[in-house]
């Protein structure tokens, strides 16, 4: 038998050690672990993806002193590191990190890239994962505040300190608050294209249908004012459905959107424009589109009046009840199997642990 055969059936089966007695329920230095992408779903390359890596218990981390440099991704190809960002570290399950992989090959199943962990790796880490694409990446909050993952601009503040709530990875931001990033006036600001995507868990027990001609709630989600604003959540007339409606601004033009989300259920919701139309995805499928006359851009703030990007409102507006997760937004349009592959990504459904390495 093979080292590579009997140490996948010792990890399948378990191992009795003799010498104590003891059942053994997972291999010790399994690095490095082998972890392959499914992208067969997919008719295009994904180029530069941030991937999401949830190890399971059968990776060792027990000796791992500091996961920033005891921790490294490698790119079989090229042996290049890859740059990786930590979420959540927990040596005895449960931690996520993000990787960016320089290519994932179209309707592929083999492509892979090669986890290394352990004491006795060095590495100077890197998390430039979001870089260059992404303007704003927010894991949850973090010392009461809503931190960019993507770089030292656009800090979320809140007008109470930004509560930790479970997310639908690692932690996420309760609401109600009003959570505003500082300098984001430049963010969406006359943008050609862009992506908005975010996770949402809109928390009520219920909320009826919406009767005829009766004003509907409206929960505000987002806003950026100018280029975009009215994000907001509103009564349907299906009974614990709501809509979500963001009412973007372009030049010439503007257009409301919407996407539908349950109560009490997490919503992955993307927004993206391409030059010339807009397109709504509702948990990694296609919601609806818009397409304008002709080529444009986002609406540009007047200077005297300028806008920042914020999460929720205190205003007039119903406050929205429940969480956030994983905002995001990025200057580039975003197409239909990079939308699903991320999705698939945050759900677990992308990566496979296969084997040990020999």
């Amino acid at each position: 038998m093979s080292y590579r055969v009997w140490t996948l059936a010792l990890a399948l089966l378990g191992a009795c050690n003799f010498v104590y007695g003891l059942d053994e329920t997972r291999l010790r230095n399994t690095s490095p672990r082998t972890l392959v992408f499914d992208n067969s779903a997919s008719a295009t390359d994904l180029i530069e993806f941030p991937v999401m890596i949830a190890p399971d218990r059968s990776f060792d981390f027990e000796d791992i002193i500091e996961p920033n440099t005891n921790i490294k991704f490698v790119d079989p190809t090229t042996q290049a590191e890859l740059p990786f960002d930590i979420e959540v570290w927990n040596r005895d399950g449960g931690s996520v990190f993000w990787v960016r992989v320089p290519k994932i090959t179209a309707r592929s199943t083999t492509d892979y890239i090669e986890m290394h962990f352990g004491a006795d790796i060095l590495t100077t880490g890197n998390s430039n994962v979001w870089g260059p694409d992404y303007d704003l990446v927010v894991h949850g909050a973090a010392g009461g505040n809503a931190p960019n993952v993507a770089g030292n601009a656009y800090q979320g503040r809140g007008t109470t300190p930004v509560v930790t709530t479970e997310g639908v990875l690692g932690d996420g931001i309760g609401m109600p608050n009003t959570v505003t990033f500082e300098g984001s006036n430049t963010l969406l600001n006359g943008w050609e294209q862009f992506t908005l995507e975010f996770w949402l868990y809109a928390d009520y027990p219920s909320i009826p249908a919406l009767p005829p001609m009766t004003q509907a709630i409206e929960i505000r989600v987002l806003d950026r004012g100018g280029s975009m604003n009215l994000g907001r959540l509103i009564q349907t007339e299906t009974p614990d459905i709501l809509r979500l409606q963001i009412d973007t601004h372009f030049v010439g033009d503007s257009l409301f959107d919407a996407a539908s989300t349950h109560l009490q259920r997490w919503t992955y919701i993307v927004f993206t424009f391409d030059g010339q139309a807009q397109w709504v995805y509702r948990d990694g499928g296609f919601e609806s589109f818009t397409r304008m006359a002709a080529p444009t851009r986002l609406q540009t703030d007047d200077p005297l009046n300028p806008h920042l990007f914020r999460l929720g409102d205190q205003g007039a507006n119903r406050l929205l009840q429940g969480k956030l997760d994983e905002i995001r937004v990025s200057h580039v349009a975003r197409n239909d199997d990079w939308v699903y592959a991320q999705y698939l990504s945050m759900t677990e459904r992308f990566v496979t642990f296969v084997a040990l390495a020999e």
